[in-house]
């Protein structure tokens, strides 16, 4: 049986379908009293925020949403250096970051269409 071309599989079949493009960026906490907000980062239907506290962070970091829900050991993710985590999320300026080390942080990343 011949071999099938990826251009003659249906679109879409059960997946996302792959984007062109990607985008990383890195958050730093700055502040031990107020968290740091994500950038306006839109992340296409279907795809993930994929995050990894960054490995030579100094102590735990907690991601929320919100900057109360970030505040609070209950209601945050805490990660430990190199831990990872992921969003179905529609834009990560929705979430936040707190660290109890200043210069500590977060690296994300996200399959992007052109123009997003």
């Amino acid at each position: 049986m011949p071999r099938q071309r990826v251009s003659d599989r249906p679109p879409n079949a059960g997946w996302a379908p792959n984007q062109p493009q990607g985008r990383t960026f890195r958050v730093v906490g700055n502040s031990l009293t107020a968290p740091t907000r994500f950038p306006t980062v839109y992340i296409p239907d279907g795809h993930q925020l994929y995050m990894k506290a960054w490995p030579n962070n100094t102590s735990w970091i907690y991601v929320g949403f919100g900057s109360a829900e970030a505040m609070s050991g209950n209601s945050s993710w805490p990660l430990l250096p190199n831990e990872p985590l992921w969003y179905k999320i529609e834009d990560a300026s929705v979430l936040y970051l707190r660290v109890l080390t200043i210069g500590d942080s977060i690296v994300c990343t996200v399959e992007q269409g052109k123009g997003d």
